[in-house]
């Protein structure tokens, strides 16, 4: 049995069968089947999001002059272009195209809690120091989660053992593995999410703010549903921004950068488990350097 799993591990090594789309995406995981969830997500989750931005900002602004509004729109439009360009072309999985579909995952944030926050500071009735109090901490949450996610990223790049079975270089392409980039935000103990502790304080605490919830509808000048999802959604759903910098950073970024040293594709793999082995990656770089010296004299 372990002769057989160690057979199997070692077709990796091979950069035809490696980089071949059957063994690269699980069977029935086409962009056309797939399609639907960007487009979920820029109906569903951008609708709401322009919703409950317009819903926060009522009587106030006009719907088109709302900046939180037309950020949602836009939000949708891209979603549902990203659904719609993976039903009509026929995708061969890249590491962009899975990056794309990943920075939809920022309609979760935006709808349930980005949209309230923003038209409640920008349109409501608090105080300007309470106004710029709440601004200035959620800039720094979500810097905080944004240059954290940023950091991890670089880690991953930095330690070369890391890097290679994050994007293994084979001849003709380099092939990204999603489980070997989860091994390593393990490995390297980045966090994606803010701690458990934290999260069940920040629910437990809405219990007792809804005995004062008309006090804070008046204060803030909006309903207390945008209240609590402009604060504690925060906390709670700031998961969404940290995927959608870890798309960007892991397959938009990183195999921009790999395209321009290399020339090569960087190719989606979905499949390889964590450990499966890599070719000598020394000499695919020798090969590459000799190819770079030879076309360029």
């Amino acid at each position: 049995m372990k002769n057989q799993v160690k057979t199997t591990l070692d077709k990796y090594l091979d950069d035809g069968w490696a980089c071949a789309y059957e063994n690269r995406i699980p069977e029935g995981w086409s962009s056309r089947n797939l399609a639907f969830l960007p487009i979920l997500c820029g109906i569903l989750f951008g609708g709401m999001g322009v919703f409950m931005a317009h819903d926060a900002a009522m009587e106030k602004v006009p719907f088109w002059s709302n900046p939180a509004v037309l950020f949602g729109i836009g939000l949708s439009f891209y979603c549902n272009f990203i659904g719609l360009a993976m039903f009509v072309g026929k995708w061969g999985w890249t590491a962009l195209q899975m990056g794309a579909i990943g920075i939809c995952g920022i309609t979760f944030y935006y709808s349930l809690s980005v949209a309230s926050l923003t038209s409640t500071l920008l349109y409501g009735n608090a105080p300007l120091r309470t106004t710029l109090l709440i601004a200035a901490l959620s800039l720094i949450w979500n810097g905080y989660w944004a240059y954290r996610t940023v950091q991890g990223c670089r880690a991953i790049w930095a330690d070369e053992l890391l890097r290679q079975r994050v994007w293994v270089n084979y001849r003709n392409a380099v092939v990204y593995r999603q489980f070997g980039a989860k091994a390593g935000i393990e490995q390297l103990g980045i966090k994606i999410h803010p701690n458990s502790s934290i999260m069940i304080f920040a629910i437990f605490l809405i219990a007792p703010l809804t005995y004062w919830y008309q006090d804070l509808s008046r204060l803030f000048g909006v309903s207390f549903v945008h209240v609590l999802l402009a604060l504690f959604g925060q906390v709670v759903m700031v998961l969404g921004l940290v995927v959608t910098v870890l798309s960007f950073m892991l397959m938009i970024y990183y195999p921009l950068k790999i395209k321009h040293e290399t020339g090569k594709p960087v190719l989606l793999d979905m499949v390889a488990p964590a450990n499966a082995p890599i070719p000598n990656q020394t000499q695919w770089f020798i090969d590459n350097l000799v190819q770079k010296q030879a076309s360029n004299s």
